[in-house]
């Protein structure tokens, strides 16, 4: 039988590899619980429910975390939205002040602003345009539903395959609610 290390803390990683470890040395024995097991299993039952519902408690605590931090980011993007629109107010303005008048620069004691010819901004209403001025276009995609359903009746598809997909789903242990 191979050896088990077995320190005081140890990473849910390596309990989980220490029991895997202990079941691989019960079936060599062919089920007979020496106490040398035995030990290595008390260690087990009382390490590896501890680290699980420690990591259950670190996940629960940073999904909080994470909801906090995503209302804050909602909240803050929705003063730089408002920051912007009242900028691009101030920007249209002072152009409209600028056009009424005639004037094409404003001069203030540090800053000045001018007005220069920019682009043309292209303005289109497509209800009205005449069919001259369009044209089809036509779309190439690949057909995930088609693949996905070819490849699960069995159909091999080059460039294509299905990937097991695990979830971590946590439950509280109704065995030891009272």
């Amino acid at each position: 039988m191979s050896e088990i290390v077995v320190r005081e803390k140890q990473s849910l990683r390596e309990l989980v590899s220490f029991a895997a470890e202990l079941m691989n040395e019960l079936v060599e024995s062919g089920g007979v619980l020496t106490p040398e097991l035995e030990a290595k299993l008390n260690v087990i039952e009382l390490s590896l429910p501890e680290k699980v519902d420690a990591y259950a408690f670190v996940m629960q605590k940073l999904e909080f975390e994470a909801e906090y931090w995503k209302k804050q980011a909602e909240t803050y993007n929705k003063i730089k939205t408002a920051c912007q629109n009242a900028r691009d107010r101030i920007k249209d303005n002072l152009k409209l002040a600028m056009k009424e008048n005639g004037i094409n620069e404003l001069k203030g004691i540090d800053h000045k602003f001018k007005l220069t010819n920019g682009t043309f901004s292209l303005v289109i209403d497509e209800s009205e345009i005449d069919d001259i001025y369009k044209k089809r276009v036509e779309e190439i995609v690949v057909d995930k539903k088609r693949i996905e359903e070819d490849l699960k009746a069995g159909v091999p598809v080059k460039g294509a395959r299905l990937d097991p997909v695990y979830t971590l789903r946590p439950y509280v242990n109704k065995a030891v609610i009272k």
